[in-house]
C-alpha cells in the first residue's frame, strides 16, 4: 500500500505555496496570492517594512479612503599566522578568523578584536592610509541576496522624530543629507524630475554599490557522469579566462568584465547512456554577462552544496554606480523623481553666500501632496546646520521635548543672519545680462568682460585670406 501513497506530496504542496506565495486549496475552493512574501533587504527601513506589514482583507482596486489613512498605531608582529603552516583542521577551527585584503587571504588570527584595534592605531598614526576600512566580520556569510545596494556614504539625517528614535533608524542611515533648492529649472524639472549638481555627483552625491549574485551548478546526469572544472589555459589566443585561479573559478578581488569566464566548466557529451569508461567532455564555460563598457569587481566566492547536493559556485560581484539621467530618487515624506539633467556646477544657481545647491526640486511637489512635514524638514535642516543641532521634525509642538515649534525654528534661522521664512536670493549661473556687463566695466575688469561676452559665447575660428601688393610699398614718394 505504502508504494501508491506519494511521501513528498505535502511536502512539494508546501514548498510550492511558500516559493510561490499562492496558497491554493481545490477542495475548500481557496485561493490566495501573497501570502507569502520574499523580504526586501534592499535598504534596513524597506526590509522592516516588509516585516511589519499586514495584508488587508478588502479589493485594492476599491479606492476606500479609511485603511490607507495614517493610523495612530503606525507610529514606531599582529600576530598573524601564516597559512602554508597550517592544517585545515586548523584554519576551520573554532575562534579562527581569517584575514581579508580586497578579497585575498592574507593569513589567519586568533584575537580578531585586539588584530583590528592595532591596525587602527596604524591607520591614526598615518601608517597605512586613510581610506583603509577595518571590520571584523563575525558571521561566515552562506546565503547571499540576489540584489544588494549599499551607499557609499551614508549619513544621518538632520532632523529626526520621536518614532525614528525608537525603532532605531537614526542609528543606521539610509540617506545623504542635500542642499535643496525648491524652483524651477530650464523645464527639465517638470512633472517632479530633479536637476542635479555635477560637482556635487563627482564628490560622492548618492553614490552606491550594487551587489548582485550570479550562481553555477556543477551538474550531475543520469548516467552517473558529471561536470568537470579544469584548470584554465591562459596562454591561449584570444583567452578570456585571465581572472581564473588553478581552480578554474574566478577569484575574489578581480575585475570583471563582460563575455569573462567565471567557470571553466566542461560537459560530458553522453549524458544518457551507462557503462561507457572514455567519457568525452566538450567546453562549457560560465561567462560573466554585463554591460558593455563596464568593469565590475568580484567581491566573494561561495562554495556550497544545494538541496540535491550538487556543488554550487556562488559570485557576489560588486559595481560602483554613480547618479545618472533617469536613475530614481525619493525624500522621506515620498516626494519621488528622477534625474532629469545634470548640470555643471558653474552653470548651476548659487546664493549669497556662494553655496550651490546639490539638487533643485520643483515646487509643484507640495500643494497637491501637502506635505508640510517636508517643509518642517527644510527649515528645520537649514537652522540645523548654521547651529549644529539636530532637531526633532513632528509637526506639533510637544511639551515632552520630542517637537521643535517652527517659530523656535525660524527664530534660530534669523540669530544666524538667514531669512524668517528660510527664503533665500539665489543667483542664475547661466546669466550675465546688461546690468551686470554695466557693473564689469565701472569696475574696469576687461578681461572678465571679453571672457563672458565673447569667448562664453560659442567662440569660432575661421581661415582668413590675407593679400597685398607689395609693388605699391616700393613707389617712392612724391
Amino acid at each position: 500500500m505504502a508504494l501508491y501513497i506519494k511521501q513528498d506530496h505535502i511536502t512539494n504542496g508546501l514548498e510550492k505555496s511558500i516559493a510561490t506565495g499562492n496558497w491554493d486549496v481545490k477542495r475548500f475552493k481557496m485561493h490566495r496570492k501573497g501570502v507569502s512574501q520574499v523580504l526586501s533587504r534592499l535598504s534596513f527601513i524597506g526590509a522592516l517594512g516588509s516585516m511589519t506589514r499586514i495584508s488587508p482583507q478588502f479589493e485594492k482596486t476599491r479606492k476606500v479612503s479609511g485603511p490607507r489613512a495614517l493610523q495612530p498605531s503606525q507610529c514606531h608582529s599582529l600576530g598573524v599566522e601564516d597559512l602554508a603552516l597550517l592544517s585545515a583542521e586548523e584554519l576551520h577551527a573554532p575562534g579562527s578568523f581569517l584575514v581579508i585584503f580586497n578579497g585575498l587571504i592574507l593569513g589567519k588570527h586568533r584575537q580578531p578584536q585586539r588584530f583590528a584595534s592595532a591596525m587602527r592605531k596604524l591607520r591614526r598614526s598615518g601608517k597605512i592610509g586613510e581610506f583603509v576600512s577595518i571590520f571584523v566580520n563575525e558571521k561566515q556569510l552562506s546565503r547571499a541576496d540576489t540584489l544588494l545596494y549599499l551607499l557609499v556614504y551614508p549619513q544621518r539625517p538632520l532632523l529626526t522624530t520621536k518614532s525614528i528614535e525608537l525603532v532605531g533608524y537614526d542609528k543606521l542611515g539610509a540617506g545623504q543629507n542635500a542642499t535643496v533648492a525648491v524652483m524651477s529649472y530650464s523645464g527639465y524639472d517638470i512633472e517632479d524630475a530633479i536637476v542635479m549638481n555635477k560637482s556635487s555627483l563627482d564628490r560622492g552625491f548618492g553614490r552606491c554599490v550594487a551587489m548582485k549574485k550570479y550562481t553555477v551548478i556543477k551538474e550531475t546526469y543520469t548516467n552517473g557522469t558529471s561536470d568537470a572544472i579544469l584548470r584554465p589555459n591562459k596562454e591561449k589566443v584570444g583567452s578570456n579566462m585571465q581572472i581564473l585561479d588553478d581552480d578554474g573559478i574566478a577569484a575574489p578581488g578581480e575585475i570583471v568584465r563582460n563575455h569573462d569566464v567565471l567557470v571553466n566548466k566542461f560537459t560530458p557529451r553522453n549524458t544518457r547512456d551507462r557503462g561507457s569508461r572514455d567519457i568525452d567532455y566538450k567546453e562549457a564555460p560560465s561567462k560573466y554577462k554585463g554591460p558593455e563598457g563596464e568593469t565590475t569587481v568580484i567581491d566573494r566566492v561561495i562554495l556550497s552544496s544545494d538541496t540535491n547536493d550538487k556543488l554550487s559556485i556562488k559570485f557576489i560581484v560588486r559595481h560602483t554606480r554613480r547618479p545618472e539621467v533617469g536613475d530614481k530618487f525619493s525624500s522621506r515624506h515620498g516626494q519621488k523623481g528622477v534625474c532629469g539633467t545634470i548640470v555643471q556646477q558653474e552653470d548651476f544657481p548659487f546664493s549669497e553666500r556662494g553655496i550651490c545647491p546639490d539638487l533643485i526640486m520643483n515646487p509643484h511637489g507640495f500643494p497637491s501632496r501637502m506635505t508640510v512635514g517636508k517643509m518642517i524638514e527644510l527649515l528645520g535642516g537649514k537652522a540645523g546646520v548654521s547651529c549644529g543641532r539636530f532637531h526633532y521634525g513632528s509637526a506639533f509642538g510637544e511639551p515632552s521635548g520630542h517637537a521643535d515649534k517652527v517659530e523656535d525654528i525660524s527664530y534660530t534661522l534669523v540669530k544666524h543672519g538667514f531669512s524668517y521664512s528660510g527664503k533665500d536670493f539665489i543667483y542664475s549661473g547661466l546669466r550675465l545680462g546688461e546690468m551686470e556687463r554695466d557693473c564689469l566695466i565701472a569696475y574696469g575688469a576687461s578681461m572678465m568682460i571679453f571672457e563672458r561676452l565673447m569667448l562664453s559665447s560659442d567662440p569660432y575660428q575661421v581661415q582668413a585670406f590675407l593679400s597685398w601688393n607689395k609693388n605699391a610699398y616700393d613707389m617712392p614718394k612724391k
